[in-house]
Formats: structure tokens, C-alpha cells, sequence
């Protein structure tokens, strides 16, 4: 639009230049050499300037908007300019991702923040494509394509679900007691169709996995968590203990199907799976067996109540 309002100016000095006043041609000269003096100052702006990620994996709990860092760096030069940058994101399984151009402001610390939208529990992908930076008047924008990627695991919250031991012991006030060292609950995934699930039902079906095995360690020290990886053809485990083992088994689970171009934190945690029998069972169609036996099948819709209002007694 800055542009549109400049290009009227100049034919409006001009026109008064040719018909009225011939030393309005000095003023008209003026404002072309402003012009490409602005044009140049875009694209020189370029030079020392490197933009990327600052982190190439983030992780983050399950919300639905989050402000995201793109770092800028110009050298240690301390500058405050506007920009834009043209990004594509989506989930990786998603075959169609999308693409945003978003403007924003550069703070003077060389970082800029936009928010973005997120839905769903899962392993999202940015690609960096290309980026724009503009002259002191935010007349001329100047760009280039570039290429950075970052990952950003969304893991759920730190709810659980409300489960208790029939045959627990008890404190004296009816309470159950602590886990007892070096007890155990097996948990088998069924992921029977998973290459062709939908980003919502994988998003569900992590939100519940995270409560179940939360849930658990209120009753076991111990839980050792199995499944079937289709994409390398290969049973697979990881125990949790606790919060942080939990969130390193789901991103495990968020990277089947990646190729293996870099080392996972995560990745030296899985075993090979050697349960024979596990204690209990869950699916992607929220089903939660124990011995075979459905315990509870949950409500994609009602989900996040029936985590929160539900309780088993098993």
C-alpha cells in the first residue's frame, strides 16, 4: 500500500512539474533518488543478517496457541525493523501442509514471536522458506529464500486418571499407600491403523495415553509401556517413572515413520518388547482393556470430562 501511495506522489509531482511549475521537476528528482536510496537500504539490510530457529526442537505442553522465537542475527548489530516470513506447517503426517506469511515486528535483541495455532498432541514441522526485511520508511521490502526446519513436540498436560487398586493397601485413614518399590503395570498399545489416522484421533488418543499412564504410577512405582512399530517392523518398550519419562516415551511414539537423520534423546530409552502378557490394553479407538476385558471405552468428544469426572477402581 506504501508503495501504491509513493507511486501517486511521484505522478502527481510529475503532472504539476510538466503543466504548471517546471521547478517541481527538482522536487520530482528528489523523490526518485529517495525511492531507490529506500530500495537499496532494504537489500543492504541483508548484509550480516542470518535468520533461523533458535531451536531446532522445542517442546511444549498441549495448548492451543503458542508464541513461537525465530532468531535473528546480524552480527551484534542492535536493530529494530519490521518483517515478514513465509512459513510452511503442519503435522508430519499431514500430507498437505500449510503456508502462512506472517508480518511481525524484530525486537531489538534480534528475535521475533508470532503465535500459532495448535489443535492437537503431536509432532508439528515448521519449514522456513523465505523471509523479507524492509528500509527505515517500511516502503521496500527486500527478501531471499532460505531453508530451516524446526520440530515441536506438543505433549499433554499433566493430567491423570483416577485409578486405584482394589486390593491395595490402605493407610489408616482409608487412604492408599504409596507405590510400593519396584512395582510394576504393563500397558500395550494397540496401533493397528496408525499410518492412516488422523491427525484429531492421534491427538485424543496421546491425551489419554498420558492420563492412563499417570494415572498408574499413583499405584505402581513402574510402568512399562509396549508397541508395535509398523513403520520399522520392530517391537518396542520404555518404563516411566514419573512426569518426565512419560513425555519421552510420547515422543518416541510422535517420531515413528521419521527417517532416522538424527539422534533422539529419547530413542536410547525404548527396549525391545519381552512381555509376555500385559496388564492392560489401549487402542486408537480409545478403547481401555485389562486381561481382555474392556475396562471403559472414552468419548472423543467428551474426552478432557470424562478424564476429569471419571474414576476406577480396578
Amino acid at each position: 500500500m506504501r508503495k501504491i501511495y509513493l507511486l501517486l506522489l511521484l505522478l502527481l509531482t510529475l503532472d504539476i512539474a510538466v503543466m504548471e511549475e517546471p521547478w517541481m521537476y527538482l522536487l520530482f528528482a528528489a523523490e526518485v533518488v529517495t525511492c531507490i536510496v529506500l530500495f537499496v537500504q532494504a537489500r543492504l539490510m541483508w548484509n550480516g543478517l542470518e535468520v533461523g530457529f533458535s531451536d531446532k526442537v522445542q517442546v511444549m505442553d498441549f495448548w492451543r496457541r503458542r508464541a513461537l522465537d525465530i532468531k535473528l542475527d546480524r552480527g551484534g548489530k542492535k536493530t529494530t525493523r519490521r518483517a515478514a516470513v513465509k512459513l510452511r506447517m503442519g503435522y508430519w503426517q499431514e500430507q498437505k501442509k500449510h503456508s502462512r506469511k506472517i508480518y511481525c515486528g524484530v525486537s531489538r535483541i534480534g528475535e521475533m514471536k508470532f503465535a500459532a495455532k495448535i489443535p492437537y498432541c503431536g509432532l508439528i514441522k515448521f519449514d522456513l522458506e523465505q523471509f523479507w526485511i524492509n528500509d527505515r520508511l517500511m516502503v521496500f521490502f527486500a527478501g531471499k529464500k532460505l531453508s530451516d526446519s524446526m520440530l515441536l513436540f506438543v505433549v499433554p498436560g499433566k493430567d491423570a486418571l483416577k485409578i486405584e487398586y482394589a486390593d491395595a493397601e490402605r493407610n489408616e485413614d482409608g487412604s492408599p499407600e504409596e507405590p510400593r518399590e519396584g512395582s510394576k503395570a504393563s500397558v500395550k498399545l494397540d496401533l493397528t491403523g496408525i499410518q492412516e489416522a488422523d491427525q484429531r484421533v492421534l491427538g485424543n488418543f496421546y491425551v489419554l495415553l498420558s492420563a492412563l499412564v499417570l494415572g498408574l504410577l499413583k499405584c505402581v512405582s513402574v510402568v512399562r509401556v509396549s508397541w508395535y512399530d509398523e513403520w520399522k517392523q520392530r517391537s518396542c518398550c520404555m518404563e516411566a517413572t514419573g512426569l518426565e519419562e512419560c513425555r519421552q516415551m510420547l515422543m518416541a511414539l510422535y517420531r515413528m515413520g521419521l527417517p532416522d537423520t538424527e539422534e533422539a534423546p529419547e530413542t536410547a530409552s525404548i527396549l525391545e518388547d519381552d512381555s509376555d502378557s500385559p496388564d492392560f490394553c489401549l487402542d486408537l479407538q480409545l478403547r481401555w482393556f485389562r486381561n481382555e476385558q474392556l475396562i471403559y471405552q472414552f468419548s472423543a468428544l467428551e474426552l478432557d470430562t470424562e478424564m476429569m469426572r471419571k474414576s476406577f477402581t480396578i
